[in-house]
């Protein structure tokens, strides 16, 4: 694979902790006809319980952007119950950024996804043991 294929193929990159699409640009136009409206970027997820680190949470999350291209779920340590779930995402480059959720864990226990109040979802986040 040259390098140019790799960069088209491995996109997004961070570049001077600023995010750099690369996008591929055919012969035929020019460059105000490519499409930058949609770029790609890899969602962590931290501090799920690992029994919601799972293929329906990632599709759960993946669905409140454009498109959902692919995830992973990587278990830290699970002496200590800390794991990842990415989730590779393509949204819309003029509209906010989600910065977090409530996630419903069981009735004494509420916490936030993130500090930023986003609004409720209960139940939202499904667990492997229901």
């Amino acid at each position: 694979m040259s390098d140019l294929a790799y960069v088209v193929a491995n996109t997004p990159w961070s570049v001077a902790n600023a995010h750099l699409e690369v996008k591929e640009w055919p012969q035929y136009m020019t460059w105000e006809q490519i499409d930058l409206s949609k770029s790609v970027l890899s969602v962590h997820v931290h501090g799920l319980p690992l029994t919601q680190l799972n293929a329906n949470n990632a599709t759960r999350i993946g669905n409140l952007f454009e498109d959902m291209e692919d995830f992973e779920v990587e278990i830290k340590n699970a002496l200590y119950a800390s794991g990842l779930l990415r989730v590779k995402v393509e949204l819309l480059v003029d509209k906010p950024l989600l910065t977090g959720f409530k996630n419903i864990i069981n009735e004494e226990c509420q916490p936030w996804g993130s500090e930023a109040d986003v609004g409720t979802h209960p139940d939202w986040m499904l667990d492997d043991r229901s």
